[in-house]
């Protein structure tokens, strides 16, 4: 059989015939891998990186909308002036997409980056079927495009390999000296222009023919039956388990069920998505009755979702992580009635729906980060209430040596953290009779930026960094409470303790003939730590932190054994001198370690040593 590679003419044409049916596409990768380079290089001011990250964000963005929007014209086939209008659209939103971004990019705009990225690639599964109805063809494309992702991405992975070799030869052989730079350099455009090129020339364009084609991967049902569905079945027990011990036992479920809840849903979900056009097979009858009784199954569980998530709520308020947990449930439970009801049929609902709840959760007044502020500032109000910090509605600093709960003091900080994170401090305005930003903004720091040549002065909301939520806890006096919390958490995580002799009392040397002094903190075992010729004893902690190896010469002489001592660390026989001390034998010597001072935490259960003072002593065997 002769393999018949494509011509440099057939290349350059495939090559044209993308760039035409998707160039907005080709040019939101051209200028993401643009900016990702200059990101990369050396030399490039903060102000300079942040807006490239912006520009970097908002190309990657363009990329599958402007995708979507391309081929739901195609099918569509309006007339030239449509086009137009759309693609400006698009253009339009990406404009306010990159607008919105501030300065620095926190946690919530990723969050909200991650979450629109989802939302468009789901519209690109359905945007060329919105006007027909062809369920068949809906999954034969959605097939054919994540086939063509995994090949593009194997394809891109070997050849930067390839070329990468390539390099490392060239640099190796002919001393070239390449940049290690250019390997990275070399992924970029890869990644960004080959890999999106390579991937769009794969989308089918005949959607007519998808719909009337019987096509189905044999890999891909034996996955599905043999991998995917066994594990639905197996969580699926794990589950209602749990459920039936929390019934039982009349106990409340824990946080992280949530996550394990939603991540079976969505695989039972995908596993019947995979599984759908040999439903009615002869062979393959038990798929419809499994499809039914899966989402009967489910509503129990997503009852349990709900139950575990309100308690977060009520407990910590709303944030994006506890508003996309509960959108997800709200989703499933839609999910669920709907395909009971209807049957397992309609399967296009699936993407368009949680595209449509996804959109929600980032665009509008009640988006994720919106819903999170309104929800922690109603938390914040209720906390200054209860604890009586507010006088006609302001704010009223605590008075030295008043007693404040360490707990609420914690919450408050909290809060706060959240709000200045989410550049939403000034929202506390009415709170306080003097002007916020004002106080949040120190005199004595220089607050301007210079661009294009001009010194301009920055609003709060516009630092890329801050400590308002600090003082505005230190301006209330519940600083040091929030100390006193922090330093009882750590000592119920870790149970610290510390043993310690006297300062006046003498070292017992009974009869031995040599002594050193032993301090050590945190020092593991290792080559390098016996390196050091001037010394022929060297002390240091095993592994586990629970012994102490004594080195004569690099070589291990001996070893004390902490552990029984570990075990009586809350004794208060350990409190006296005596007791601190350990005895341990070698081949030529008897050693004495006479501890003064020993601390460290029980880490899991664990007791362990971070540090330990005092002598060894030792003596010629007898």
């Amino acid at each position: 059989m002769s393999i018949k590679f494509p011509t440099v003419d057939q290349l350059s044409k495939n090559l044209m015939i993308t760039l035409l049916r998707f160039p907005l596409t080709v040019f939101a990768a051209f200028v993401g891998t643009y900016y990702a380079l200059l990101i990369n290089e050396s030399g490039v001011s903060r102000i300079e990186e942040l807006n490239y990250i912006r520009l970097l964000m908002t190309a990657g963005f363009g990329l599958s909308l402007t995708l979507a929007i391309a081929l739901y014209l195609e099918r569509k086939a309006p007339n030239r002036l449509t086009r137009i209008i759309a693609n400006l659209l698009g253009i339009g939103l990406l404009s306010l997409y990159y607008y919105q971004l501030v300065d620095s990019v926190d946690e919530s705009e990723a969050l909200q980056f991650v979450v629109l990225n989802i939302a468009c690639h789901l519209l690109v599964s359905f945007s060329p079927f919105v006007v027909k109805n062809e369920t068949n063809g809906f999954w034969q494309f959605n097939e054919r495009i994540f086939t063509r992702f995994l090949t593009a991405s194997l394809y891109t992975v070997v050849l930067w390999l390839g070329l990468a070799g390539a390099l490392a030869a060239i640099d190796n052989l002919f001393d070239v000296n390449i940049n290690g730079r250019n390997y990275f350099r070399m992924w970029i455009v890869l990644v960004g222009l080959f890999n999106t090129v390579f991937f769009l020339a794969g989308i089918p364009k005949d959607f007519e023919s998808l719909n009337t084609s019987i096509a189905y991967p044999k890999g891909l049902k034996l996955f599905t039956q043999f991998v995917l569905l066994p594990l639905v079945v197996i969580y699926l027990v794990i589950l209602y388990a749990y459920f039936g011990k929390i019934i039982v036992l009349w106990t409340l479920p824990q946080g992280w069920v949530s996550w394990l809840v939603n991540g079976f849903s969505v695989a039972g979900i995908l596993a019947l998505l995979l599984i759908y056009p040999i439903r009615n097979n002869d062979e393959n009858k038990w798929v419809n009755t499994f499809t039914r009784w899966f989402f009967i199954a489910l509503l129990p569980l997503i009852i349990l979702l709900f139950i575990s998530i309100g308690l977060r709520v009520s407990q910590y308020g709303i944030t994006e992580n506890r508003y996309y947990i509960l959108a997800v449930a709200v989703w499933l439970l839609i999910m669920a009635i709907y395909f009971i009801l209807k049957g397992f049929n309609q399967i296009k609902i699936v993407p368009i729906s949680l595209s449509l709840f996804m959109l929600v959760s980032v665009i509008g007044p009640f988006n994720a980060t919106n819903t999170g502020v309104r929800s922690q500032l109603n938390r914040l109000d209720h906390i200054l209430t209860e604890q009586n910090l507010l006088v006609d509605g302001k704010i009223v600093p605590l008075k030295e040596k008043e007693t404040f709960s360490s707990v609420e003091a914690s919450n408050i900080q909290s809060i706060l953290n959240y709000l200045d994170d989410r550049k939403a401090l000034l929202k506390l305005q009415p709170y306080f009779s003097f002007q916020l930003d004002t106080f949040l903004m120190d005199e004595e720091t220089d607050y301007t930026r210079t661009e294009n040549g001009e010194s301009i002065k920055l609003k709060y909301e516009q630092l890329r960094w801050s400590d308002g939520d600090s003082k505005i806890l230190k301006y209330m006096g519940l600083h040091n409470f929030t100390d006193i919390f922090e330093e009882a958490t750590r000592a119920a995580d870790y149970e610290y303790y510390n043993l310690e002799t006297p300062d006046d009392e003498t070292i017992n040397i009974g009869g031995f003939d040599n002594m050193i002094p032993v301090n050590i903190y945190n020092s593991l075992g290792s080559a390098d730590d016996l390196n050091d010729s001037t010394k022929s004893f060297k002390i240091l902690f095993n592994s586990n932190r629970d012994s102490l190896l004594v080195y004569k010469n690099r070589n291990l002489e001996t070893s004390f054994g902490l552990v029984q001592l570990l075990k009586k660390t809350n004794d208060d026989e350990l409190e006296k001198h005596e007791n601190l001390r350990l005895t341990a034998l070698s081949s030529s010597n008897l050693f004495l370690l006479q501890i003064t001072e020993i601390d460290g935490n029980n880490e899991d259960g664990k007791k362990q040593v971070n540090q330990l003072q005092g002598y060894l002593l030792w003596k010629k065997k007898e």
